[in-house]
């Protein structure tokens, strides 16, 4: 029973991969080195996307955090490192998940080339 349902799981996931490849054409596997041993280029969009969105994540939580343990608060970075931020009030929250959310696709956009760059060159020493 469990075996029919890993296995209709599978099916259903192969499907779904073979659909999208003919939407979008090919789909590159980035998570496997190609014939030669170089790993795929990193995309800063994709990147940025995910940085972004873990940094509002982890800044949400420590708003939460914040207010529920106000002994242990640390409002006091979000002070430094966001500005025009000040504890607590609609506007402040929404332009602080804007700035970490920002925070997060600078970081992209400076990783990503970075890492593809170095990968270029220490792919060729090799």
């Amino acid at each position: 029973m469990a075996v029919g349902r890993v296995m209709s799981m599978a099916l259903v996931q192969n499907r779904g991969t073979t659909r999208r490849q003919k939407r979008k054409g090919a789909a590159i596997d980035n998570s496997k080195p190609d014939k030669e041993g170089v790993m795929k280029l990193l995309d800063w969009k994709i990147v940025g996307l995910s940085t972004g969105t873990f940094l509002s994540i982890t800044y949400v939580l420590c708003v939460v955090y914040d207010l529920l343990f106000p002994e242990y608060a640390m409002y006091e970075v979000w002070l430094k490192l966001l500005p025009g931020f000040v504890w607590i009030n609609w506007w402040s929250f929404l332009l602080g998940l804007v700035e970490t959310f920002l925070y997060g696709i600078y970081t992209g956009l400076v990783f990503a080339p970075l890492y593809n760059f170095f990968n270029m060159r220490l792919s060729k020493v090799d």
